[in-house]
C-alpha cells in the first residue's frame, strides 16, 4: 500500500494511521497528487416561447414579434380609455374650470398699455420665439403657469401666447429693450 502524502495523523477514534493525501488536506506534498478534473454540467434554460402563440421569445420577452405587436396595440387601446375616463371626472373637470377661470381673470386685469413699446406681436414672432428653444419647458411652464402641453406648444412655435406672457418670455431669453431694433 502506497502512501502518497508525507504527513501522517493519528485519530483517536480508530486508533489508525492516515496520510494527509488519503485525508484530502491540502499541503505541499498534495499538490503532487494526481488532480481528477471534475466537469460541472449546468441544466440547459428551457427555450423562450411566445405565451400567445408558442413561436420563438427572444431575451425576458414573453410574446414573439408579431404577437408583440398586437398586445402592445390592445395595452395602449385599454390605456387610453383609462386615461380618457380619468380625464373627466368630476374632479379633473372642476380643476380645469379653476384654471379656465384664472387664466381668463388675469387677461381681463391685463392692461395693455403696461406692454413696452419696443415689444409687439412682430418682435416676438422674430427674436422672442425662435430663442425660447435655449429654454426649457418646465422653465416657461413655471414663469407663465400654464401646463405643460401648452408650454410645449408655447416653446415650439405651435402656439403664440397672450401678450400679457411676452415681456415675461423676453426676461427669459435675456431680451431687453436695447436688443430692439
Amino acid at each position: 500500500m502506497s502512501m502518497v502524502g508525507k504527513h501522517r495523523f493519528r485519530f483517536s477514534i480508530r486508533q489508525s494511521v492516515l496520510s494527509c493525501g488519503q485525508l484530502g488536506l491540502f499541503c505541499r506534498c498534495y499538490e503532487t497528487m494526481p488532480k481528477t478534473k471534475i466537469r460541472a454540467v449546468l441544466p440547459q434554460r428551457p427555450p423562450h416561447i411566445c405565451v400567445t402563440c408558442g413561436g420563438k421569445a427572444t431575451g425576458k420577452h414573453l410574446h414573439c414579434g408579431r404577437c408583440k405587436v398586437v398586445v402592445t396595440r390592445q395595452a395602449l387601446i385599454e390605456a387610453a380609455k383609462k386615461g380618457r375616463l380619468a380625464a373627466h371626472t368630476s374632479e379633473a373637470e372642476a380643476k380645469r374650470a379653476k384654471s379656465r377661470r384664472l387664466h381668463f381673470a388675469a387677461q381681463k386685469i391685463w392692461n395693455p398699455s403696461t406692454l413696452p413699446g419696443w415689444l409687439s406681436h412682430s418682435v416676438y414672432l422674430q427674436k422672442i420665439q425662435p430663442r425660447l428653444s435655449e429654454a426649457t419647458i418646465p422653465v416657461i411652464r413655471l414663469a407663465l403657469g400654464v401646463s405643460k402641453g401648452y408650454a410645449t406648444n408655447v416653446r415650439s412655435g405651435r402656439r403664440v401666447p397672450h401678450p400679457r406672457h411676452w415681456q415675461i418670455l423676453a426676461n427669459l431669453v435675456g431680451m431687453t429693450s436695447s436688443h430692439s431694433a
